[in-house]
């Protein structure tokens, strides 16, 4: 039996244990290098509501422009 070194390496190398090894600590190795770079996503901040108030001396008086009246209460044509 005259085996040299590199039979024995490709022999080893092509043994389906040793295969089945490899991929399972690559695999392994990929999904820890997954949880140590993990960063959660911040949560967006939350907007308040604004309520418009009835008021509003603004609001009032581009309501009464709009309909079609003065300050004094008379129709504008």
């Amino acid at each position: 039996m005259d085996m040299s070194v590199w039979d024995v390496i490709v022999a080893v190398l092509k043994n389906k244990y040793v295969i089945i090894a490899v991929v399972a600590v690559v695999l392994y190795l990929n999904f820890v290098n997954y949880i140590i770079s993990y960063r959660k996503r911040p949560k967006p901040p939350k907007q308040k509501k604004v309520t418009q108030s009835s008021s509003d001396p603004k609001n009032e008086s581009s309501e009464t422009e709009e309909e079609g009246y003065e300050d004094g209460g008379d129709v504008v044509d």
